[in-house]
């Protein structure tokens, strides 16, 4: 294994675990479009639109239900949880001078929730999606920049000029196909519980259960 002096992380489904896969299915169940909001993911994953058009179409999608900051607050309070291991992994990272990032497709205020609920912090943040309230709570509007797919090797590119870190000193642990790009880019890549084969054959490390922790045992 090289050494590795970064750690890049996807967030949904794997730093952060949810009864659903992703951040946009337990806004969905929660606010009741779930058939509506899988119809959007599934056009999106076919090729039918790209991933901004996506963005757009859920956001609107949330506001045609009314969607409130505090409704988005408490969905994500009660069903959100950190992998086991999560807070063991970041902490030791720290404590060898490894450097983390998240980099991924999900809401930036999601990740702002959970940092706060479970004290978790890390050195980069590069989240696509940031979701506008307007004054009375209801969710107007967002901000997006391209985290999914080639997205993410954009993203860790982006760190490694500013941090002076090669990307075959990174390292990065994900589990859908939006990470593959990005395994590839890598000095080594995890698959933390991979939901498709394809995941599985393009990582270094494949790791077959909850405890994410176990990277710890790969990287000097």
């Amino acid at each position: 294994m090289p050494k590795i002096k970064l750690l890049g992380l996807d967030f949904d489904g794997t730093v952060a675990r949810y009864p659903y896969p992703s951040a946009w299915e337990v806004i969905a169940h929660g606010i009741g479009c779930i058939e509506e909001d899988d119809a959007l993911r599934k056009s999106y994953y076919d090729g039918a639109f790209d991933v901004r058009t996506w963005s757009f179409k859920s956001v609107e999608l949330y506001k045609k239900y009314g969607l409130t900051k505090s409704v988005f607050h408490e969905l994500f309070a009660k069903n959100m949880r950190p992998a086991t291991g999560a807070l063991r992994l970041l902490s030791e990272l720290r404590n060898r001078n490894i450097k983390t990032a998240i980099i991924s497709g999900s809401i930036k205020e999601v990740y702002e929730i959970f940092e706060q609920k479970f004290g978790i912090k890390v050195d980069f943040v590069r989240i696509a999606h940031q979701f506008d309230f307007d004054d009375d709570g209801f969710l107007s509007g967002g901000f997006f920049t391209n985290r999914d797919f080639a997205g993410k090797v954009i993203a860790l590119k982006e760190i490694c000029d500013k941090s002076g870190i090669g990307p075959d000193e990174c390292a990065f642990v994900g589990n859908g196909t939006n990470d593959i790009p990005i395994f590839k880019s890598v000095g080594v890549s995890f698959a933390f519980n991979p939901e498709k084969d394809e995941v599985m054959e393009n990582a270094n490390v494949i790791i077959n259960h909850d405890d994410i922790s176990e990277i710890l045992n790969y990287i000097g």
